[in-house]
């Protein structure tokens, strides 16, 4: 679990990157700095929950799939 966190970071890819974790649940967290994606899904990723975090205005978006297996059984927000 990646629960209730304060992430103020400055990337241009993404914040938090994932990849070959599985059944996590990424919740809570207030993400206030910037980049592309708060949150990126890689290979092997899967069975991820993604809810009630709050994204600043400095993100494109909250979730990104890095990898077509993160796909597999993914809820949330619709990611790209």
């Amino acid at each position: 679990m990646f629960d209730g966190n304060y992430c103020d970071p400055h990337a241009e890819a993404q914040s938090v990157a994932l990849e070959d974790i599985q059944d996590v649940t990424i919740s809570n967290n207030e993400m206030v700095g910037q980049g592309n994606k708060a949150f990126a899904l890689g290979k092997g990723s899967t069975s991820v929950v993604v809810r009630d975090n709050r994204i600043g205005p400095g993100y494109g978006r909250e979730v990104g799939f890095d990898h077509p297996s993160a796909r597999e059984g993914y809820q949330g927000p619709p990611a790209r």
